[in-house]
């Protein structure tokens, strides 16, 4: 008999996450002739002859903030000015995707007017899009990129109709107990509230879970449940004493799937109905674990959302188009440092995959100390820092910043307490080309 376990345990931290910025990408392209005539190549034509990325750091982000208006006054920004150029004899009009963050562990779910978009000086629409983002994962282009769909994402298991049957047992008389069952088939998935662990044993799967007297526990069972299940219920992991007298169950509700995935929604978040959808497949899929048990006991991912700008560029045959997007710019905070340092990465290496990239300028706005960098190579100036490259460097970005040029490893270190308060991923950063133009109007 195989028996394999896997329990749920929080883990503190002293490093939260890592921050990151991302640079620009192209992906999906077309362009348009002026006689209307639609061309798609394999290479996008669009060159990126030059780049100047502009940090603005007057001030660190505090550690917590309790009220919104303080927390929009922070003015930490980046912003990415493209110089587009097209040597082709045809105008390309593209959708652009310029991922900009998490909302980071210190902050509130509000963002400020003060950033935006331009083209060649003048404010475009733009889009406010999310998609889902495991906890302390890195920006993959390959693989964030394509989580960002128009409408509801079309997957293997899940959709908007899939059944969903909720199962409500009064549990009592013990603080932990186990959920037995047989499990025959691949069509269902469970999301089980007040989960702590589950072992797998052939084709049978046991669920762990904390309860006690008069509590309540909810399976929630999407997909078709096989006919033969059976609901066995034990005091303990170790199966030997099995529940009756103590298990009454409550409800029984149906449901679809989609009003499971949208229960948690907010409308007034800003977050596009399908953008919450496709986030909670996304996740989901990320928590399924064997058997069909999502690894998850709650479906609010609020805080696993990575935002992005979306909005239009065109660029005509043989010319250039100056694109600027300013964005909130959220370092990690290392307090293991006296005195605190900030960190920020921006990632580089996706800007290879444009048809050419030439020079690229770097400006740090700081009345701080920049401590560490990566590539080296700044210059002092009065208003900061300053690095002018030929081209893309092999590595990423990253730099950290404190009001020390020299801050020492706290005193503090090894007592056994975390003094990192907050950090966050986040995503500051790049232009993605994503979908193609349209046919141009006679």
């Amino acid at each position: 008999m195989k028996v394999k376990s896997i329990p749920i345990i929080a883990v503190c931290l002293a490093l939260c996450a890592l921050p990151v910025s991302a640079n620009s990408a192209q992906m999906h392209w077309s362009g348009v002739r002026a006689n209307g005539t639609i061309i798609t190549d394999e290479a996008c034509p669009l060159e990126v002859s030059h780049e100047r990325l502009t940090f603005d750091a007057q001030e660190f982000p505090s550690n917590h903030y309790s009220d919104e208006d303080k927390w929009l006054t922070y003015s930490g920004s980046v912003r990415a000015e493209y110089t587009f150029y097209t040597p082709a004899d045809y105008d390309v009009t593209a959708t652009l995707a310029f991922p900009f963050g998490k909302l980071p562990d210190y902050g509130m779910d509000a963002l400020s007017e003060s950033y935006g978009i331009t083209v060649n000086g003048g404010e475009v629409p733009h889009t406010l899009r999310h998609t889902y983002s495991e906890s302390y994962s890195d920006f993959q282009l390959e693989t964030d990129l394509p989580l960002l769909i128009d409408g509801y994402v079309e997957d293997a298991f899940y959709a908007p109709d899939t059944p969903v049957t909720t199962y409500t047992w009064k549990l009592g008389g013990t603080e932990e107990s186990s959920v037995f069952t047989t499990w025959t088939d691949n069509n269902t998935r469970l999301l089980c509230e007040n989960l702590t662990g589950y072992t797998t044993r052939e084709k049978d799967i046991v669920i762990r879970f904390s309860t006690g007297f008069d509590k309540l526990f909810t399976v929630y069972v999407i997909g078709v449940l096989p006919e033969d299940t059976v609901w066995r219920f034990f005091a303990d992991k170790s199966l030997e004493t099995e529940i009756t007298a103590d298990m009454t169950l409550t409800q029984t509700k149906e449901m679809t799937f989609r009003q499971l995935a949208m229960r948690d929604y907010d409308p007034s978040s800003g977050v596009l109905e399908h953008d919450w959808y496709n986030a909670v497949v996304a996740m989901l899929n990320h928590e399924q674990i064997e058997c069909g048990v999502l690894f998850r006991t709650e479906l609010d991912i609020s805080r696993s959302l990575l935002r992005w700008y979306e909005y239009e560029l065109t660029v005509g045959a043989g010319e250039q188009a100056n694109n600027t997007v300013t964005a909130p710019l959220y370092p990690s905070i290392n307090s293991l440092w006296e005195p605190t340092i900030y960190g920020y990465t921006y990632l580089l290496s996706p800007a290879k995959s444009w048809a050419d990239f030439g020079g690229l300028e770097i400006i740090v706005n700081t009345p701080y100390y920049m401590t560490e960098s990566q590539p080296g190579g700044f210059e002092k100036t009065d208003a900061g820092y300053t690095l002018t490259l030929d081209g893309l460097p092999e590595g990423e970005l990253t730099f950290t910043l404190s009001t020390s040029v020299n801050p020492k490893k706290s005193s503090r270190w090894g007592v056994g307490v975390p003094i990192l308060i907050a950090a966050a991923v986040v995503i500051a950063g790049g232009v993605v080309l994503v979908v193609t133009h349209r046919k141009r109007e006679e």
